[in-house]
């Protein structure tokens, strides 16, 4: 079922964007960019939050394991802080709005503060929530929100944007971006307080604690500048030789520092030894790679007791290891670009036993998606127009000349001269059912042809009509369905491959008569039932190896709808509907065989997929 739904997600996606362009997503990462990254202290989760959604991701296995909408004000513009447990049973957000807590599993609120808006975090053991508020440290019960410590006075009254370091035996250590204080959490002794003369003009636009060298670093001025913590003095200052963006304190006296080299129009991840600021590596990336200089390495964390960094570029998170200078994009959502339209059939006939998707691309390729994983698993280059075996072994690029690839390697395995009078725009390509063949039609002669592929003859199967007007063949290459016409009248004719028979012919409609005549036909996933629809409400349902089996219904609508998809075990097809006045999206309706409703799901609600 969560596959089905899934697929159907993936389908609407590709058909809903009209003439733009239209990339494939599994429906998990943000979509505007991060704000703020945090790491579990046993390093196997992350938490990102962009706006009002926060996402938990498995490192191992290196995807979305949880997604947590937040009930946040219109009035939280910044987000200033997020953290989570071991557990994965609570992530805590800091705002401009108040202190949010939520428990992971459920996505149910826990509690919130309101007047808590200087940063927040979880403790380590996931029991206590560390907050600030006008220069007191306030503490809660991570489970229920209540208030059991309150330390007055343990940083200046203007702190915000607090960090949150645990140091051992109930010390911890808050940092802002004008001074820090260490507290004894147990006793409530404040131990240290350090603030800056002028904190206007001293302030610092990034900041971090190291604990191996015991200094704060951060960017002051766009100069990087380290400070003792136990005195404040100041040990080193540096100007930078591109333009800095953010930094990473290592905690192991090292940097990691994030800018931006405008005169070769790339990136720079420096790696600098503390508290000397002398550089020991320095990886580019490249302009490419980077849509926003604004949203690329602003809030990069390290992974405790290890060499490997999480960072934000733009809506998606990157990781860099120190050691080795590799850095590379996880949990990618995106997948590649495709047309619209085009590739609507492709899509839904190719979701393979193994649990693999395989779909055509606009960049010229066989992309192979798995999904159980979320991650793509594969690439074959190929060429124009590509069509796909059931199976997946083969592929054939339809251009002036056949080519037929294997579809696993890409490897030209034959190729096939078209004949003359075939446009490889307009005609239906499918492959038969064991491969051996490629079937193709003469929509304006009703024809319907196959090609062997061993010899590269052309055979004429059966005219079914005078006229082809649309056109499936079912996921196994066994049938072959059409609305044809003959003396003005509609027919749906439905061809066996394996017997080389019509063995359905059904009047549908005059189309000069009837308003409600079909227009469009295809077969519902890998099944043998054939769907077709009007432009106004009929559906109607067959069955190519049933010619006794019907099931006609109308569907209530307004604007353009088609069939998406369907779950046959579940008796489940889904209808999408044009949203009014909207772009890009649709009302979707699931429904059975028999034209019952199951559920409607409006255009504002399709994330949810």
């Amino acid at each position: 079922m969560m596959r089905c739904l899934m697929l159907v997600a993936l389908v609407f996606m590709s058909i809903s964007m009209m003439a733009q362009r239209v990339s494939l997503t599994v429906p998990s990462g943000h979509a505007k960019n991060i704000e703020q990254i945090a790491v579990s202290p046993n390093g196997k989760y992350v938490a990102s939050i962009s706006h009002k959604t926060v996402i938990i991701w498995d490192v191992a296995a290196n995807k979305k394991i949880h997604e947590i909408s937040l009930e946040i004000s219109l009035a939280a513009v910044e987000i200033r802080s997020v953290s989570i447990t071991d557990k994965l049973d609570k992530v805590v957000v800091s705002s401009n709005d108040g202190l949010y807590c939520y428990n992971i599993q459920t996505g149910k609120k826990l509690f919130k503060d309101g007047g808590v808006t200087a940063g927040a975090s979880l403790s380590k053991d996931g029991a206590v929530v560390y907050a600030v508020d006008f220069g007191g440290l306030q503490m809660y019960d991570a489970e229920s929100g209540q208030k059991i410590k309150r330390i007055d006075y343990f940083a200046n009254n203007s702190a915000g944007n607090c960090k949150f370091y645990e140091l051992g035996n109930n010390r911890l250590l808050v940092l802002y971006f004008f001074g820090w204080s260490i507290v004894n959490t147990a006793t409530g002794n404040i131990e240290l307080k350090k603030f800056f003369k002028d904190i206007y003009a001293e302030k610092l636009s990034a900041y971090d604690y190291d604990k191996g060298s015991n200094t704060i670093v951060g960017l002051r001025d766009d100069q990087y500048v380290v400070l003792d913590v136990p005195t404040a003095n100041l040990l080193k200052t540096k100007k930078p030789i591109y333009y800095p963006l953010g930094l990473c304190a290592m905690g192991n006296s090292q940097l990691l520092a994030f800018s931006h080299d405008y005169k070769t129009k790339s990136y720079k991840i420096e790696l600098m030894q503390l508290p000397s600021l002398t550089v020991s590596k320095t990886i580019s990336q490249p302009d490419s790679e980077v849509p926003e200089t604004i949203f690329y390495g602003t809030k990069p964390i390290v992974v405790s007791g290890t060499q490997k960094i999480f960072y934000n570029n733009n809506n998606e998170l990157f990781t860099v290891n120190a050691s080795t200078g590799v850095y590379e994009k996880k949990f990618t959502n995106r997948i590649a670009d495709f047309k619209p339209f085009f590739y609507y059939k492709n899509l839904t006939q190719r979701l393979l036993a193994d649990n693999t998707l395989r779909f055509a691309t606009e960049d010229n390729g066989i992309r192979q998606f798995d999904f159980e994983s979320y991650k793509p698993i594969g690439y074959v280059q190929a060429m124009k127009r590509i069509i796909l075996s059931a199976d997946g072994k083969l592929m054939a690029s339809i251009d002036k000349k056949i080519t037929i690839l294997n579809g696993i390697t890409g490897g030209v395995v034959k190729t096939i001269p078209l004949p003359a009078t075939i446009d490889p725009e307009i005609e239906f390509f499918f492959f038969n059912y064991n491969n051996s063949k490629l079937v193709y039609t003469e929509k304006l002669k009703g024809v319907l042809h196959v090609l062997d592929i061993a010899t590269g003859v052309s055979t004429k199967l059966a005219t079914l009509g005078t006229l082809l007007m649309r056109e499936s063949s079912s996921f196994d290459g066994k049938y072959f369905a059409a609305i044809t016409s003959k003396n003005n009248i509609n027919f749906l004719t439905v061809y066996n491959l394996e017997s080389k028979a019509i063995v359905l012919n059904k009047r549908l409609c005059e189309p000069y008569k009837d308003a409600d005549c079909p227009s469009d036909i295809s077969f519902l996933n890998d099944s043998y039932y054939i769907i077709t629809t009007s432009l106004k409400e009929a559906v109607r349902i067959y069955k190519a190896d049933d010619a006794a089996y019907s099931s006609t219904f109308n569907v209530e609508h307004y604007n353009q709808f088609s069939v998406l998809g369907g779950d046959i075990k579940n008796n489940i097809i889904a209808i999408g509907e044009v949203g009014q006045f909207q772009v890009g999206t649709h009302n979707i309706k699931l429904i059975t065989k028999e034209g019952k409703l199951i559920k409607a799901f409006k255009s504002e609600k399709n994330n949810d997929f």
